[in-house]
């Protein structure tokens, strides 16, 4: 019998790459990983974001937005600052790229909106959006 004939069978327990099996299997496996893919793909905005000053309010502390730490609530949606600037001290106003960390209802969400930022249920900035970005299922 030639390698090709024999294949992946539970009998001889070979992993080839060209048996009936083996094909199944990494077939099975790509799906899986596309299903795994499609589901942690998540919307994001474009926006300009304004912190308050720290007198008139606003944070204690500047955010690092790159580090993708800073989670607040943005109207009532959680999200995650992932893109902008190294750093956004209180008083100061950047370009940042948001992630909607739930899925919530987006029809709301369109260019010129603006949002309240809020930390432990006390304003520290707006946030406007300038584009959103939604999630596709490949």
């Amino acid at each position: 019998m030639s390698t090709l004939d024999r294949g992946v069978t539970p009998e001889n327990g070979r992993r080839t790459s060209f048996g009936v099996v083996d094909i199944r299997q990494v077939y099975n496996r790509r799906v899986s990983e596309r299903k795994l893919y499609n589901n942690i793909v998540s919307n994001f905005l474009e926006a300009i974001v304004l912190f308050l000053p720290t007198d008139a309010g606003g944070r204690a502390t500047a955010i690092a937005p790159r580090e993708g730490s800073y989670r607040p609530t943005v109207g009532s949606t959680p999200m995650r600052f992932i893109e902008g600037p190294p750093i956004i001290a209180p008083g100061q106003a950047a370009r940042v790229v948001v992630e909607i960390e739930e899925s919530a209802d987006l029809l709301h969400l369109t260019a010129g909106t603006e949002l309240e930022i809020v930390e432990q249920e006390r304003v520290v900035g707006i946030l406007t959006v300038t584009r959103l970005c939604r999630a596709i299922a490949v």
